[in-house]
């Protein structure tokens, strides 16, 4: 079974990609590191940044193992017939439980690493995810 993508209920406000795309692609520490020259980062900043790569690759990594037991679970949960309907519920909020936190750790890793950066940065950050926004959604409608 694939991991479910977090459903928010309603898109993004730029595009129509799921919110678990739009943290991904938001300039976080990865894609700031990746488009330093782009964005004009100093080699201060790039420090910086890379600094707090490990710590949130542990986090990362520690909350996505948590998601997997959950839904290996839920699985198990669902695959028995005499299951009761509060062992599903419980599995089940276990699951979004897991992605909810995947996805505030995602938000806080954002805050941290656009901290770092100058309000010039900031903006061309935010142009290059309008950027990319646009191109995903064209590329969605091929």
């Amino acid at each position: 079974m694939a991991s479910p993508q977090v459903s928010t209920g309603a898109a993004t406000q730029a595009s129509s990609q799921p919110i678990e795309i739009h943290f991904r692609n938001s300039g976080g520490v990865g894609v700031l590191l990746s488009h330093a020259q782009d964005f004009g980062l100093s080699e201060a900043q790039i420090s910086q940044l890379e600094a707090l790569r490990p710590t949130f690759e542990t986090v990362r990594v520690d909350l996505q193992a948590a998601l997997l037991k959950a839904e290996a679970q839920l699985r198990a949960v669902l695959q028995n017939d005499t299951a009761a309907d509060n062992e599903v519920m419980a599995a089940i909020d276990e699951v979004t439980h897991c992605q909810g936190e995947l996805l505030k750790m995602r938000y806080r890793n954002l805050q941290k690493a656009r901290d770092v950066l100058t309000d010039e940065q900031r903006s061309k950050v935010k142009a290059f995810r309008r950027q990319q926004d646009v191109a995903n959604a064209e590329q969605r409608r091929q």
